[in-house]
């Protein structure tokens, strides 16, 4: 193992380069949204990054899933805008407005159904308005 050839006495320069190395350029450039706590040696940034890359690993999963989250909720709106589109040629310039001010997937969710089914914008239009904020 690297670490303990690196451990030989020998080796002691080599040793904090290396060291100086890891923490001056690999991790920086490797997490470079994370905050990488001091470390003397390679022992402890083996210890660091086992502590630390599983916090990192639930925050990245974290800010993926809320992007998800909004990447869904734009995907439901263009969904939404095209079925309203297709079906009404007067699709006013605030009912957009209206639709792009929501945030709740299943409100979204449940007015592509009711785009998809309504005989008339007027029926949407009330069905929109009932939705609550």
């Amino acid at each position: 193992m690297l670490i303990q050839w690196l451990n030989s006495p020998e080796q002691q320069s080599l040793k904090r380069a290396f060291t100086t190395w890891i923490g001056r350029e690999i991790l920086p450039q490797k997490f470079s949204d994370q905050e990488i706590p001091e470390f003397k040696n390679l022992q402890e940034i083996n210890y660091m990054l086992s502590e630390n890359v599983k916090a990192w690993t639930m925050q990245w999963k974290k800010e993926g899933q809320i992007e998800g989250k909004i990447e869904g909720i734009e995907m439901q709106k263009a969904s939404l805008n095209t079925i309203l589109r297709s079906r009404f040629s007067n699709v006013s310039n605030e009912m957009l407005s209206a639709i792009e001010s929501i945030t709740n997937l299943e409100h979204l969710k449940d007015l592509i159904i009711q785009a998809a089914l309504t005989d008339n914008l007027e029926t949407f239009e009330n069905f929109l308005n009932s939705l609550p904020d």
